[in-house]
Protein backbone atom coordinates (compact mmCIF):
# COMPACT_ATOMS: atom_id res chain seq x y z
CA UNK A 1 0.00 0.00 0.00
CA UNK A 2 1.10 3.55 0.52
CA UNK A 3 3.29 2.41 3.18
CA UNK A 4 5.25 0.35 1.49
CA UNK A 5 5.32 3.04 -1.61
CA UNK A 6 6.31 5.81 0.93
CA UNK A 7 8.93 3.30 2.59
CA UNK A 8 10.20 2.76 -0.70
CA UNK A 9 11.05 6.49 -1.66
CA UNK A 10 12.12 7.21 1.62
CA UNK A 11 14.79 4.68 1.44
CA UNK A 12 16.72 6.56 -1.32
CA UNK A 13 16.34 9.61 0.55
CA UNK A 14 17.15 8.79 4.28
CA UNK A 15 19.41 6.29 3.92
CA UNK A 16 23.01 6.55 5.03
CA UNK A 17 25.32 9.31 3.91
CA UNK A 18 28.53 8.65 1.42
CA UNK A 19 30.76 8.55 3.99
CA UNK A 20 29.18 5.02 5.58
CA UNK A 21 29.27 3.55 1.86
CA UNK A 22 32.49 2.00 2.59
CA UNK A 23 31.86 -0.04 5.37
CA UNK A 24 34.21 -1.87 7.26
CA UNK A 25 35.94 -0.36 10.50
CA UNK A 26 36.46 2.74 8.45
CA UNK A 27 32.68 3.62 8.58
CA UNK A 28 31.66 6.22 11.40
CA UNK A 29 30.22 4.61 14.23
CA UNK A 30 26.67 6.17 13.98
CA UNK A 31 26.24 4.41 10.89
CA UNK A 32 23.33 2.32 10.43
CA UNK A 33 24.22 0.09 7.83
CA UNK A 34 27.61 0.50 6.87
CA UNK A 35 28.23 -0.63 3.17
CA UNK A 36 25.13 -1.22 1.85
CA UNK A 37 22.83 1.42 0.59
CA UNK A 38 23.47 5.35 0.35
CA UNK A 39 21.45 8.47 0.56
CA UNK A 40 21.98 10.27 -3.19
CA UNK A 41 20.16 11.56 -5.70
CA UNK A 42 20.78 8.53 -8.25
CA UNK A 43 19.65 6.01 -5.25
CA UNK A 44 16.58 8.44 -4.90
CA UNK A 45 15.89 8.02 -8.47
CA UNK A 46 16.36 4.61 -8.69
CA UNK A 47 14.02 4.02 -5.95
CA UNK A 48 11.31 6.23 -7.71
CA UNK A 49 11.60 4.19 -11.30
CA UNK A 50 11.51 1.04 -9.18
CA UNK A 51 8.46 1.94 -7.01
CA UNK A 52 6.50 3.43 -9.92
CA UNK A 53 7.22 0.51 -11.68
CA UNK A 54 5.91 -1.67 -9.26
CA UNK A 55 2.51 0.32 -8.57
CA UNK A 56 2.01 0.32 -12.34
CA UNK A 57 2.56 -3.27 -12.29
CA UNK A 58 0.12 -3.99 -9.82
CA UNK A 59 -2.49 -1.37 -11.27
CA UNK A 60 -2.10 -3.86 -14.20
CA UNK A 61 -1.84 -7.02 -12.65
CA UNK A 62 -5.69 -6.24 -10.85
CA UNK A 63 -7.00 -4.73 -13.73
CA UNK A 64 -6.69 -7.69 -16.25
CA UNK A 65 -7.81 -10.04 -12.96
CA UNK A 66 -10.66 -8.13 -12.30
CA UNK A 67 -11.53 -7.77 -15.96
CA UNK A 68 -10.98 -12.08 -16.61
CA UNK A 69 -13.23 -12.02 -13.47
CA UNK A 70 -15.88 -9.90 -14.82
CA UNK A 71 -16.05 -12.26 -18.07
CA UNK A 72 -17.21 -15.34 -15.88
CA UNK A 73 -18.97 -13.64 -13.76
CA UNK A 74 -20.14 -10.13 -13.21
CA UNK A 75 -18.37 -8.12 -10.43
CA UNK A 76 -21.17 -4.86 -10.63
CA UNK A 77 -25.06 -6.02 -9.53
CA UNK A 78 -27.78 -5.66 -11.66
CA UNK A 79 -29.04 -1.76 -11.63
CA UNK A 80 -32.91 -3.47 -10.36
CA UNK A 81 -30.80 -4.65 -7.39
CA UNK A 82 -28.69 -1.85 -6.32
CA UNK A 83 -32.20 0.62 -6.43
CA UNK A 84 -34.41 -1.68 -4.24
CA UNK A 85 -31.59 -2.50 -1.94
CA UNK A 86 -28.53 -4.83 -2.35
CA UNK A 87 -29.14 -5.86 1.75
CA UNK A 88 -32.92 -7.32 0.59
CA UNK A 89 -31.58 -8.67 -2.39
CA UNK A 90 -28.62 -10.27 -1.36
CA UNK A 91 -29.59 -11.51 2.01
CA UNK A 92 -33.19 -11.46 2.10
CA UNK A 93 -33.03 -8.81 5.25
CA UNK A 94 -33.26 -4.67 5.80
CA UNK A 95 -30.29 -3.79 7.06
CA UNK A 96 -31.18 -0.74 8.57
CA UNK A 97 -34.87 0.40 10.47
CA UNK A 98 -35.86 3.52 9.03
CA UNK A 99 -39.46 5.18 8.91
CA UNK A 100 -39.16 4.56 5.10
CA UNK A 101 -38.22 1.39 5.59
CA UNK A 102 -39.64 -0.18 8.65
CA UNK A 103 -38.63 -3.64 9.81
CA UNK A 104 -41.19 -6.47 9.27
CA UNK A 105 -43.77 -7.37 11.72
CA UNK A 106 -43.48 -10.51 13.32
CA UNK A 107 -46.48 -13.02 12.91
CA UNK A 108 -48.98 -12.58 15.57
CA UNK A 109 -49.47 -16.75 16.25
CA UNK A 110 -48.37 -18.41 19.04
CA UNK A 111 -45.50 -20.36 18.99
CA UNK A 112 -46.04 -24.20 20.17
CA UNK A 113 -43.01 -23.76 22.78
CA UNK A 114 -44.33 -20.72 24.20
CA UNK A 115 -47.85 -22.03 25.65
CA UNK A 116 -48.80 -21.42 29.28
CA UNK A 117 -50.74 -24.80 29.92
Amino acid sequence: GMGGFLGSLLLGALADPAECGEGGSSAPAWCANPGTVTRSSTQFGKQVVATVFCAAYSFLATFLMLHAINVIMPLRPHDDSVRNGLDLHEHGQEAYNTASRPYPKPPSETLPCASTE
